[in-house]
């Protein structure tokens, strides 16, 4: 080591002082994350509690590249021989089937902190593991992941350390052995009690047990009951989360230890499940990070600059500056301590500006040690952030991906009053993608934002009259989902539970319970039987997932960047810009905040989407440009309809056409003649559906006809289609379709529509065969107003309606009857939009009110749960066949 340096040889000795890959092009195909990873062979096992990792600034934008540090231990030799290797090429080295076991990471995200050694500021970050392992091989792996601009410039990607430092000790090893000599507390989820049996010597027995300088108290902190010694739920329930280390002392011989990891995961079942609650006495940075295994579990108040306070302020009141925004306070209502958060008011006239510089601007931002704050963070007038939220880690388990299933449950008390009283955002909690795609690193162009927008937001909407309204951020916009009263909860506990299937298909439950009056507001959309809208949030489908995206927020066919992931996120989060944005201090409460991953790998709610579809049937009769479409690609440009882009954000003209790019890059059309089409879907499995939807350029279209096929085998190109056969569905219209419009000639190209098609029942195949009919138009010469024009299809296995339903009348009595349906969930019965009841599952008849003449709307939809989505859905409706008179003779 250099005198004026530390650490700069550490790595390299007599080398330039830092260690780093040997190429730039490091990336392999499909822009998967870089890594570069050192490991270390320790000789011995050795029980590690913290490191220390320095990075040079003679690598250009280094500090800003590497995104995070992983490490991994094992005692396992294979695991070393099989260590990564020293090679100019990229390689996926997959650590978990290797034997390595993740011990935590730190989230850099540039938020290094900063020490100058001759002038030059040199990045160190320290990592503290809460709860230490012991190990002989040691692996830190540096993570490079984006974001994407990154990956389209080799200079950008180089990676390396110049200074390590690993601290622990020698494993303990008890003379008077202890069974075990390790346990676990989870701090929400613990059934058994925690005890210890000692293996005591003749003569030896148990002196006390104390926990650093402190004492515990026997039977009141602990009890002895022979050789066994029990904790007490109360003292374990004051634990801080991590390695708690009690010590045993006997009458004779030496002290053993025992280590107990007191954390926020549950057990069995609700392992993928944490529970975060502010406990006395402990910070709520521990509580929080340890929960969710990060330093950095507040945006906005960093791990750097709390640390940075203390340092610097030691033993004043101003050292807790930071740390305050978020502080564990004793509730009276739900008798325990909980989290309160505090944004500190700038001002009307900035007039308060001194309060602020400790950590509410401070995200990204540097301490100052000549001004005693924070510097070159958000400016004054930009945006407020105090925000509680997991970071990515290797586990995956409090992150949310595409087809993972989620659950967020918490507790929330929101003092109405003027500290929300500014027209600007007011973001309380937020779901929000994380990473982007690079911009214009796509065909056709990408803005590179799709990280931008939260997905799900619960905001403080109002001023003098104040709201808490729920809101979906789609492509085409914010959908209000909820809206409440700020005055009706004002000081009152409510608790939130937010269930969601992550995907571009998916769907969201939220429930939101007054525990002091009872009063439940809820927000779920079980139809996908409607009319997709543009302006408004009641379709079943929610889009909760971030492709790439072009100017206007249009997401395109793509898909999302290979290290986009979702997260919660708890806190304030608002403007700061001018007027009364964030003068006023704000508070609020939250407790029991929950993060639970149910399920990975769910299918979406679409059963179609990114599945395959081909260009089917005749083309007699098509003009070029329909050929031309017909023979683009093997799926004869229909893999457009199952992309998972809705619509296309641009009105073609189709009246003077003379090449296929002047139709757009998102529309499938018809190549069956003038007016016609057809294309074939293959779900990939035989799987159950019934109901479809689809997507049109235009308003022409007439009917659609379904066909479904016996065939399960695999065909994989559109000519394959013609020899399998095809059997079309029980439902039919007057004119033989399966759907029919009404619009027999007639219908504009200056606008989209969308079709829901119920299929009368639930079918089970592979294929799907879906013809489709205009009303008008033609095809001659450069016209392509006549063929079909397609965006999207859909898939849907929602509940089969009510069959055979019938109303049968006995003098002013008016009965529904229907077949009973065994896998259904229950019914309800409409009178238009009204509804009349809800009846239970094996329900099969229902007498409707005395007096009702008109049964002209009267309806009856089934209940269910899609087991492939495992979204609850209502069918199609049914409507009543005939009236049958049961008093006539």
């Amino acid at each position: 080591e250099a005198p004026d340096h530390p650490g700069v040889d550490a790595l390299r000795s007599g080398g330039s002082g830092y260690w780093r890959n040997s190429s730039p092009n490091v990336y392999m195909s499909g822009f998967s994350p870089s890594s570069l990873a050192l490991s270390l062979d320790l000789g011995a096992p050795k029980t590690i509690d913290k490191l220390y990792l320095e990075i040079p600034n003679t690598i250009s934008n280094i500090q800003s590249n590497a995104r995070r540090f992983e490490i991994y231990y094992s005692n396992d030799s294979n695991s070393w021989a099989t260590a990564p290797a020293a090679s100019d090429s990229a390689s996926d080295y997959d650590w978990k089937s290797n034997g390595w076991t993740l011990a935590g990471g730190t989230e850099t995200e540039g938020l290094w902190s900063y020490v100058t050694y001759n002038g030059q500021q040199w990045g160190y970050d320290t990592k503290t593991f809460l709860y230490p392992f012991t190990a002989r091989y040691v692996m830190i792996n540096m993570i490079l992941v984006g974001p994407g601009d990154r990956r389209a410039d080799d200079n950008h990607s180089m990676m390396g350390l110049s200074g390590l430092a690993v601290y622990g000790k020698d494993p303990v090893s008890n003379a008077t052995e202890l069974a075990p000599a390790k346990g676990t507390y989870s701090t929400w989820d613990q059934a058994e009690p925690v005890s210890v049996d000692i293996s005591l010597a003749s003569g030896q027995t148990l002196a006390g047990i104390s926990k650093g300088a402190a004492a515990l108290r026997p039977d009141l902190d602990y009890s002895l009951s022979g050789n066994t010694v029990t904790f007490a739920p109360a003292y374990l329930a004051k634990l801080p989360l991590g390695t708690n280390e009690f010590m045993l002392r006997f009458n004779s011989g030496d002290p053993s230890i025992f280590a107990l990891d007191v954390t926020a995961r549950g057990y069995g079942g609700n392992d993928k499940t944490i529970r975060m609650n502010a406990i006395e006495g402990v910070s709520p940075y521990n509580i929080l990070g340890g929960a969710m295994g990060t330093d950095e579990p507040v945006e906005g108040v960093t791990k750097r600059i709390r640390d940075a306070y203390h340092e610097f302020y030691g033993d004043q009141p101003q050292a807790a500056a930071a740390d305050d925004h978020i502080k564990s306070v004793w509730d009276s209502t739900l008798q325990k301590d909980v989290f309160e958060i505090t944004a500190n008011g700038r001002g009307l006239n900035n007039e308060f500006m001194d309060k602020v510089r400790d950590g509410e601007y401070g995200h990204k931002g540097v301490f100052d040690r000549n001004l005693g704050y924070v510097v070159g963070g958000a400016a004054i007038t930009d945006r407020q952030r105090i925000e509680i939220r997991p970071s990515e880690d290797s586990t995956g388990d409090f992150t949310a991906y595409e087809g993972d299933q989620v659950s967020y449950e918490w507790l929330w008390n929101i003092p109405d009053g003027d500290q929300w009283n500014q027209p600007n955002f007011r973001h309380i909690f937020q779901l929000k993608a994380v990473n982007a795609q690079g911009a214009d690193t796509l065909p056709g162009g990408n803005s590179g934002g799709e990280n931008g927008a939260y997905i799900i937001a619960m905001s403080i909407s109002g001023t003098t009259s104040r709201d808490l309204v729920v809101n979906h951020n789609r492509y085409d916009g914010d959908k209000n989902l909820m809206r409440i009263p700020l005055k009706e909860i004002d000081g009152h506990w409510i608790k939130v539970e937010l269930n969601a299937l992550i995907s571009d298909s998916g769907w969201l439950t939220i429930r939101i319970t007054d525990m002091v009056t009872g009063k439940v507001y809820t927000f779920d959309s079980p139809d996908v039987y409607q009319m997709f809208s543009n302006q408004g949030a009641s379709d079943g489908v929610k889009d909760l997932w971030r492709r790439p995206e072009r100017s206007g927020g249009f997401e395109t066919e793509y898909p999302a960047v290979f290290d986009q992931y979702l997260r919660p996120k708890w806190g304030i989060y608002r403007s700061s810009a001018g007027g009364t944005n964030s003068a006023y201090d704000a508070r609020l409460q939250l407790a029991d905040i929950t993060i639970s991953k149910v399920a990975t790998g769910i299918s979406s709610v679409n059963l179609a989407l990114h599945k395959k579809a081909y260009n089917a049937g005749r083309t007699e009769g098509a003009n070029p440009i329909q050929l031309q479409s017909a023979a683009v690609n093997e799926f004869g440009n229909a893999n457009k309809l199952t992309s998972g882009v809705l619509e296309d954000p641009t009105k073609w003209n189709v009246t003077n056409v003379t090449s296929l790019d002047q139709i757009g890059q998102y529309s499938w059309l018809g190549t069956d003649g003038e007016r016609k089409g057809s294309f074939v879907l293959d779900l990939g499995q035989a799987m159950d559906f019934s109901q479809i939807r689809l997507f049109a350029k235009s308003t022409r279209l007439k009917g659609v006809t379904v066909y479904v096929s016996d065939d399960f085998g695999n065909h994989t190109s559109a000519a394959d289609f013609d020899e399998v056969t095809f059997k079309q569905v029980d439902k039919r219209t007057d004119q033989g379709f399966t759907y029919a419009t009404g619009n027999d000639n007639g219908g504009t190209d200056s606008e989209d529509s969308s079709h829901p098609i119920d299929l009368g029942k639930t079918y089970h195949s592979r294929y799907v065969k879906v013809t489709v009919e205009n009303a008008s138009g033609g095809n001659t010469g450069t016209d392509l107003t006549g063929p079909p024009r397609l965006t999207q299809v859909q898939v849907f296995n929602a509940p089969t309606p009510p069959q055979n339903l019938m109303v049968e009348a006995s003098g002013p009595v008016k009965t529904l009857k229907w077949d009973s349906n065994h896998s259904s969930e229950g019914y309800i019965v409409y009178d238009g939009t009204a509804v009349l009841t809800e009846l239970p599952a094996g329900a099969a008849s229902y007498t409707l009110p005395g007096g009702m003449t008109d049964i002209s709307k009267v309806a009856v939809r089934s209940k269910g749960t899609d087991p492939y989505s495992r979204k609850f859905m209502i069918s199609a409706p049914a409507f009543p066949e005939e009236l049958k008179d049961t008093a006539s003779p």
